[in-house]
């Protein structure tokens, strides 16, 4: 149904008062006294609250645009008797903000009075106030309305107050019928309109501006200088006006969705056609034409426009596609203030695959999703007391577009991190999600998921190891940070160093975990009692609480803390036992939250497929690219062979002495010490080291398989010594057989995929 916005009317009561004697006060009388105006927002009930510097205080509601006086707000009175101008826009000023307030002369020698008890007093009143000379004529105010006008995202309708006008008149009043000490009331009406233009489209595209275009080039529809109004009536002499406003200010349309921003315009122009122009790039589009209708445009009202935007592919916002190059689970996002997108209506890489009995066609990974939505994202932290939610994405600006892809921007000052985006088979925002008693989706299922690792200017094939027929990656994947940037205003900072760390996966699962919370005792969850970092979700019933150790803050909207109930699921609980491997990795695409947990710790059946969903079957035969990597295109999760090939000379490995939590290889590349492996509820299986100390710690890294041990998964471990010293050559590298249910970080290898 279409929504016509009205202004809300103001009031304004002149109060006038008398002499103690009781006689009637001239204006230089009223002058020494200091007669006061109220001034009523009629029909008003909030107090909105204005930008510093703005004259008046404008809010949306579904209602209307509302406005309410604030504090120094000043208005022009005029009284006029016989014809003769007595008062001529004298200045009064609002002592406070409010729907109603009184207002104070400007100067004591123009302060509006009664000149006697019985002559007709016309009184009138305008706003905003400018001074004139003494000669003002109510009946030709001077005013303008700019042909530019200038709007902000951060406050779209504070540049209203900038260009209003409203004026107000009560006629033939005399002292004797309103009474000495009785207030004369004048209602404020609105001079010009406003035009709100709501644009759609199928494209992104960067609006700079949007113009109000009368196809009469004689028809002004600003007003320049030498206009004026008569406040009886409010009947405007134009002059020195132009055929167009402009109303600059940049915004982004949105796939389906409209966008809105607001002009204020001259009233009438009967029957005159009207163009509504968007400039994109510097072009002009006509989105629209429209006739006024035969009453004219009417004051004080809003007139609203919708209209849909095509503009050429030169002038659509460009896009970087992050699945242009090969689609994965895992993209890297590295520009600020940059419009991305991918592919979201295929799993994985989207190719068929016949490996070790692990098999599925390209039409079986075909999905048709309804909702992006973003599951949890975590950001560089630099302390815990707070910790800082910040989105490495702009949250609003995530869409599934009718072509099956998701669309995002990041902001202009880039936020390290990572997010994870899922889609869903229904279309539901973030508040009518729910859960069941396990946070299992309740009313909708997740299609399918996606992490992207937000680091700026990172690029993985710049700087990767290389090993024998190996390419490694130069971080952990979902890593976003390197050993230089843990130096924070000089010192070195130890909750930000775990961004050195990248995500944590169980064995076959492309589903990120985050890194641990910080550096700053010998174990992972000492200072805080958290297993992760930070980790928020948006989706509120996701969310849960948390009171860190020893005082140090509560935590809400998270989704992962310490490994608790809630935060992992029975297997066995939901498919049974013997339950189908097809299963479990349905399962486990609709829980991208959830760890996988099973009484034997082996949630992959003993069979060639399950052993191969990394890819590395265990015969022997070539390695593949599977739907469950997590590794981005063109890199895989890394196999025995690959480890083998970088662990080959221990002594390239040797502790940092710059940050003696982790190794350095050949002095240059980062494998951090990460609190070991983690069990099958998703917490460090034990005592979680990151330190030196009695006991070893490691750089523990899950690898591809293969898998010759029964359902056992594969884990090399880069071992610290007991009480080890800055610059130690490593002496010992564990290769654990550990349940399949247990997770590691990952290092990506080269891949080229069929």
């Amino acid at each position: 149904m279409k929504r016509t916005t009205y202004f809300i009317m103001l009031a304004v009561l002149l109060s006038a008062s008398c002499a103690q004697d009781g006689g009637t006060e001239s204006q230089q009388g009223a002058a020494r006294t200091g007669i006061s105006i109220l001034g009523t927002a009629v029909g008003d009930d909030s107090a909105a609250a204005a930008e510093k510097g703005t004259r008046t205080a404008y809010e949306e509601s579904d209602a209307a645009v509302k406005v309410t006086w604030v504090a120094g707000d000043a208005i022009g009175v005029y009284t006029e008797v016989d014809g003769t101008v007595q008062a001529a826009n004298y200045g009064y000023r609002a002592g406070t903000s409010g729907a109603t307030t009184m207002f104070s002369y400007l100067s004591e020698k123009e302060v509006v009075g009664w000149a006697d008890e019985t002559s007709e007093h016309d009184f009138y009143a305008c706003y905003p106030y400018a001074a004139s000379e003494s000669a003002a004529d109510p009946h030709a105010h001077p005013l303008t309305l700019a042909a530019e006008q200038t709007w902000s995202s951060s406050d779209p309708l504070a540049h209203l107050a900038a260009h209003d006008f409203m004026y107000g008149s009560a006629l033939g009043q005399t002292q004797e019928s309103v009474g000495a000490l009785n207030p004369v009331p004048i209602r404020f009406r609105h001079l010009f309109s406003i035009l709100e233009v709501r644009i759609r489209s199928n494209q992104f595209a960067e609006v700079e501006a949007v113009k109000f275009r009368c196809t009469d080039e004689s028809e002004p529809v600003s007003l320049g200088e030498g206009s004026t109004v008569d406040l009886a009536t409010g009947e405007i002499t134009p002059a020195n006006g132009t055929n167009e406003i402009r109303l600059t200010g940049s915004q982004i349309t949105q796939l389906g969705q409209y966008v809105t921003c607001h002009l204020v315009i001259t009233p009438g122009h009967a029957g005159k056609e009207f163009e509504i122009v968007a400039q994109v790039n510097g072009n002009d589009y006509v989105m629209t034409t429209r006739t006024a209708p035969d009453g004219g445009i009417q004051p004080g009202k809003t007139l609203v426009v919708s209209a849909d935007l095509t503009v050429s592919d030169e002038d659509a916002y460009p896009t970087i596609d992050l699945s242009e190059g090969g689609c994965a689970n895992t993209y890297y996002v590295t520009k600020p203030g940059e419009l991305y997108r991918f592919r979201a209506d295929v799993k994985g890489n989207g190719k068929a695959l016949s490996l070790a009995g692990l098999s599925y066609t390209e039409a079986d990974l075909q999905i048709e999703p309804k909702k992006a939505l973003i599951l949890w994202y975590d950001c560089v932290q630099t302390t815990y007391t707070p910790w800082k939610d910040a989105c490495p994405i702009v949250k609003s600006s995530v869409q599934l577009s009718g072509d099956g892809y998701v669309y995002f921007s990041t902001p202009k000052d880039f936020i390290n991190g990572n997010v994870v985006i899922i889609v869903l088979d229904t279309d539901l925002g973030y508040d009518e999600i729910q859960v069941d008693a396990k946070r299992q989706l309740s009313n909708a299922n997740i299609l399918w998921s996606w992490n992207l690792v937000c680091t700026e200017g990172y690029d993985p094939d710049v700087d990767p190891i290389t090993v024998g027929d190996y390419t490694f990656m130069s971080r952990d994947l979902g890593a976003v940070i390197d050993l230089e940037d843990i130096w924070i205003d000089g010192k070195r900072n130890d909750v930000a160093a775990t961004s050195l760390n990248g995500n944590r996966y169980q064995f076959g699962r492309k589903d990120p975990r985050p890194h641990i919370p910080d550096y700053m005792s010998l174990q992972v969850d000492y200072m805080t009692g958290l297993c992760y970092t930070a980790a928020y979700t948006p989706i509120p019933v996701l969310g849960l609480s948390f009171d860190m150790n020893y005082d140090r803050g509560h935590m809400e909207n998270q989704l992962f803390i310490d490994g608790s109930d809630g935060t992992w699921i029975n297997i066995e609980e939901e498919l049974g036992s013997g339950y189908a491997l097809s299963a479990a990795l349905d399962l486990m695409a609709k829980n991208p939250h959830l760890w996988i947990f099973k009484s034997n710790s082996h949630w992959i059946p003993n069979t060639d497929a399950a052993k191969s969903v990394w890819g590395t079957p265990r015969d022997g035969s070539a390695e593949k690219k599977t739907i469950y990597d997590p590794c981005p295109a063109g890199w895989k999760v890394a196999s025995d062979a690959a480890w083998e090939a970088l662990i080959a000379d221990y002594s390239r490995f040797t502790i940092s002495t710059e940050f003696d939590r982790g190794y350095l290889f050949d002095n240059k590349w980062f494998f951090p010490f990460n609190g070991g492996v983690y069990n099958s509820q998703g917490k460090p299986a034990t005592a979680g080291y990151i330190g030196s100390c009695g006991a070893a710690i490691a750089a523990s890294y899950m690898t591809s398989g293969p898998i010759t041990n029964f359902e056992y998964a594969r884990l090399y471990e880069l071992v610290g010594d007991a009480y080890y010293k800055a610059g130690a050559t490593m002496t010992k590298v564990e290769k654990r057989h550990i349940s399949s249910t247990y997770g590691g970080n990952v290092r990506c290898v080269k891949f080229a995929e069929d």
